[in-house]
C-alpha cells in the first residue's frame, strides 16, 4: 500500500531508520515496527 499525504521530512526519517535497521525498504520497516508494537511472530 502506498503512503499518501506523507511529507518530505517524514520519508527521509523513514529512509535513515531503514538504514539504521538494515530493513531493505519501507515496507519492511513499518511491518517490522508493527510486528514489534504488536507482539506478533513472523510467519
Amino acid at each position: 500500500m502506498p503512503l499518501g499525504g506523507i511529507i518530505s521530512s517524514d520519508t527521509a526519517t523513514l529512509d535513515a531508520l531503514v538504514e539504521e535497521w538494515s530493513a531493505g525498504s519501507r515496507s519492511a520497516l513499518v511491518e517490522h515496527a508493527l510486528r514489534l508494537y504488536l507482539n506478533v511472530r513472523p510467519d
